[in-house]
């Protein structure tokens, strides 16, 4: 089970609509996007996957973190009703340690 991560306050776990929106106002709240790429793209019914890259700088430390993804998502009536983020967290976690 996901548990929150003291370092990194928007990995968190995250069940409903309102507490996954939120992470995308937190998230660009406390990070400068730097790149992002979209390296593969499947799509089975109404789930996708993506994979690909990501960079970027923590506000608070100035440090950069960055590393693969991979974004599961389903779909259904036009909603997003699942949202998977697999990210490299500890990378991310080094960059939030002051």
């Amino acid at each position: 089970m996901l548990a929150e991560n003291p370092a990194v306050p928007w990995i968190k776990p995250r069940r409903t609509a309102a507490e996954c929106a939120a992470q995308f106002e937190e998230l660009p709240a406390q990070t400068v996007p730097e790149d992002i790429s979209i390296d593969t793209c499947m799509v089975a019914g109404t789930d996708a996957v993506l994979f690909g890259h990501f960079s970027g700088t923590v506000r608070a430390t100035g440090k950069p973190f960055g590393g693969p993804f991979a974004l599961r998502l389903t779909v259904e009536d036009g909603r997003i009703a699942r949202h998977h983020l697999y990210e490299n967290s500890v990378s991310i976690a080094a960059a939030c340690t002051p």
